[in-house]
């Protein structure tokens, strides 16, 4: 997810938690503030309601150690809505 603070764009890898099938398409995220984290602190404490914010591909590799672990469990989501920012 990108924004662009003092003119210049920023990205950050962020999970969607949203219900893929909310009925108004809304996409979220979870954020937890990181002290000193440029995007963690500008969407906790300095976003606005009706900004702008950048969507990008979806990113990275996810596998389970091998051999795994007794008690590993994994879950998985895929939604494609259109983005909105609430």
């Amino acid at each position: 997810m990108g924004a662009e603070i003092n003119g210049v764009r920023h990205w950050r890898a962020y999970t969607l938690t949203s219900d893929p099938n909310h009925p108004e398409g809304h996409l979220s995220i979870s954020v937890r503030t990181v002290e000193g984290g440029r995007m963690s602190t500008f969407f906790t404490r300095n976003i606005q309601r009706g900004a702008t914010v950048f969507l990008g591909e979806v990113e990275g590799t996810f596998c389970l150690p091998h051999p795994c672990r007794k008690n590993s469990s994994c879950s998985a989501q895929e939604a494609a809505s259109p983005p909105s920012l609430v």
